[in-house]
């Protein structure tokens, strides 16, 4: 396969081809591919970088992929090369590093198909999409300075066309030691897809450079490791971290912070333990190693920077559902319209960015707190599991209602907003047909006869229409003394003519 690299020979930048220990020059010069001095093998106008690809990662992360692919963009500013320093700022600890194949772009792209984005490409290198932590708080979204910043996109060593991305090992070591083992075939979108994608609204030029995602295990590096990226078929790539000879200036902007999201992040994986971290280490082998003890990190120490607004504690072991609660209480206070990203970050006490990490998209949120609604009202409700008596049906409804309004609240909001916006009205089928089907289960246990839909559906309303009227209006006692009135009905369905529901209500007073 043909290797291309970029070296600077003689004082300029110069294509040469790699012929055994030796590059070559078009016109004829030679120089010891061990003396050249690298510089990145393509000269692009954009760097984009998928968020999360490998599922190795996304298994790390305990999260779920979004349907689609999420980018971030790297400014060209950013580029270094094969033997090129890596630049930690003073005043910063979080540099991580994330071995990637870089896909060049050698036709200008536009509106292709993924079966035509073969053709455009013009072959692959080395990358590692470092990443400077210590800014996320500030930077979780847009990703600019955690990946952004000065020499933290180092490419290399050469361009290799005629490469086939299947099946092919990618491993980052630190100071010799393996540190990421993963492969391509783990990639959930393939180059294919990720060049088709981005092109539908972006053109691509030559020399363009997607990053394809890394596996799991990216960890902090320090001042003096050496590490290197080696995909199979496209050689590796060497850097070495070094500290910048200036501090990130105090005066202006935001500062390096190391709250829970932070660590989490650059410790990786265990979210639902986010903040309850081991120590960090100096290189991958120590932090594997690990040691005995373990550390909680709170972003509301009394070490916080001054004028920096202390956040809430989260209890950390509640990770995801305390996100989905913190959801629920937000749109049960403001609607729909107020469920953000920030909103949520703001009422769980963390960056917006976890969020993003947990849900992908703000439908994904949707879907998911209505499920963990669901979940909690059928719980204390005494719905499901039930106990087949029908003294215990629905013991707990007043209760609920009294002790969580804002889950109930949650999903009137969603049934009336679905009026307004039909793409609801999947979620909010889903969540009536788990309600009626819970209601339905329990009546089949405790009627003799089971229960048709028609029945089922008429407990199910009064249930409901109970639930909206304590929300509303308060009065608990109202609930109770209905539901004694339904479980009364239903006394007398169990002891009567299963299929003359007017026999039921005639049936008090024929035996008075």
């Amino acid at each position: 396969m043909p290797e291309y690299r970029r070296i600077l020979l003689d004082g300029a930048a110069v294509q040469v081809t790699v012929d055994g220990d030796e590059l070559v020059a078009g016109d004829g010069r030679r120089v010891k591919t061990e003396e050249a001095q690298h510089l990145p093998p393509v000269v692009p106008s954009k760097v984009i970088a998928v968020h999360l690809n490998h599922r190795s990662r996304v298994d790390e992360f305990g999260i779920d992929l979004p349907a689609t692919p999420t980018y971030f963009h790297k400014p060209t500013s950013s580029l270094n090369s094969h033997r090129g320093a890596i630049v930690r700022p003073e005043g910063c600890k979080w540099l991580n590093y994330e071995g990637e194949v870089a896909i060049v772009i050698g036709r200008t792209a536009r509106n292709i198909s993924p079966a035509e984005a073969g053709e455009f490409i013009a072959g692959y290198t080395v990358a590692n999409d470092y990443g400077l932590h210590d800014f996320r708080d500030t930077d979780a979204g847009s990703m600019l300075r955690v990946k952004g910043s000065d020499t933290l996109c180092p490419l290399g060593p050469g361009l290799v066309t005629d490469w086939d991305f299947r099946g092919k090992r990618l491993r980052t070591y630190v100071n010799g030691e393996v540190a990421q083992d993963g492969s391509t075939d783990e990639m959930q979108w393939d180059m294919h897809y990720l060049v088709a994608d981005i092109a539908r609204t972006i053109t691509l030029h030559p020399g363009d450079v997607l990053l394809s995602g890394t596996p799991a295990n990216s960890r902090p590096v320090q001042p003096g490791d050496v590490v290197e990226v080696e995909v199979e078929g496209l050689g590796r790539l060497t850097n070495h971290i070094v500290t910048g000879p200036t501090a990130i200036r105090a005066d202006v902007g935001a500062q390096p912070t190391e709250s829970e999201e932070v660590l989490s992040t650059a410790l990786g994986g265990d979210w639902e333990f986010r903040g309850v971290r081991p120590a960090p280490a100096m290189t991958p082998a120590r932090a594997a190693a690990g040691p005995a003890g373990r550390v909680t990190v709170m972003t509301d120490s009394a070490d916080a920077p001054t004028g920096r607004r202390p956040r809430k504690r989260l209890h950390y072991g509640e990770g995801r559902e305390a996100l989905l609660n913190a959801a629920v209480r937000v749109v049960a206070r403001g609607g729909l319209r107020r469920l953000t990203y920030r909103a949520v970050a703001e009422e769980a006490g963390v960056t917006h960015g976890l969020v993003v990490h947990h849900f992908g998209s703000r439908d994904a949120l949707i879907e998911a707190a209505l499920a963990h609604t669901i979940r909690t009202s059928l719980s204390s409700s005494a719905l499901e599991p039930g106990t087949g008596e029908i003294a215990d049906f629905s013991t707990g409804l007043s209760e609920m209602v009294s002790a969580d309004p804002g889950t109930q609240a949650f999903q009137y909001e969603l049934l009336l907003e679905s009026r307004r916006r039909p793409e609801l009205l999947p979620q909010i089928r889903e969540l009536y047909d788990e309600y009626f089907e819970a209601s339905r289960r329990e009546l089949g246990r405790m009627l003799p006869a089971g229960a048709d839909e028609a029945l089922a559906r008429l407990v199910f309303a009064a249930l409901d229409g109970l639930v909206l009227h304590q929300l509303v209006l308060g009065e608990p006692d109202v609930t109770d003394a209905a539901l004694e009135q339904l479980r009364s009905l239903l006394r007398l369905r169990a002891a009567g003519d299963p299929g003359d529901l007017g026999h039921v209500h005639a049936e008090p007073s024929d035996r008075a």
